[in-house]
């Protein structure tokens, strides 16, 4: 989501805890600027124009950033890969922006090992719109979403 000056509502930052490379799954993204569906229609992921996707390779330790709605995902590790890619993400969302679902943190909150497993239940069941999940793990999701509650 934009704001009506274009300015964005959301921002991610992406931390590689191992080496990100093209084997292993690094981060991949269209610029907005090659992007025709950039701002109007951003509800489109299709890529028209294969040679604007860019390979965001990047040691451990780096940290990356982007607005929420440029076109980005991770890739898919090679067998062909000497070590996975391990990371982790954080989502900024503007304060005078509505919550989008519920499990929005304080930065100074400290969960409970119950309201965690329910937090990584809300993210894989988030991911499920967009991949093909496992029956058995969209299972385990739905299970681990009602064990605490995050208020």
């Amino acid at each position: 989501m934009l704001r009506p000056d274009g300015m964005p509502t959301a921002l991610t930052i992406w931390l590689p805890l191992t080496d990100a490379t093209p084997a292993n799954g690094c981060m991949y993204m269209v610029p907005a600027s090659q992007d025709p569906n950039y701002p109007e229609h951003l509800q489109s992921t299709e890529v028209i124009n294969l040679q604007s996707v860019r390979a965001l390779p990047a040691p451990a330790g780096s940290i990356l950033g982007w607005n929420q709605n440029v076109l980005h995902w991770g890739g898919c590790s090679s067998s062909k890969a000497i070590f996975p890619r391990i990371s982790i993400a954080w989502e900024f969302q503007r304060k005078d922006i509505p919550e989008p679902r519920s499990s929005l943190l304080s930065p100074t909150s400290l969960l409970t090992f119950p309201q965690r497993l329910s937090l990584i239940g809300q993210q894989i069941a988030q991911y499920q719109q967009i991949y093909n999940l496992p029956e058995e793990l969209a299972e385990i999701a739905q299970a681990l979403q009602h064990l605490s509650s995050l208020e």
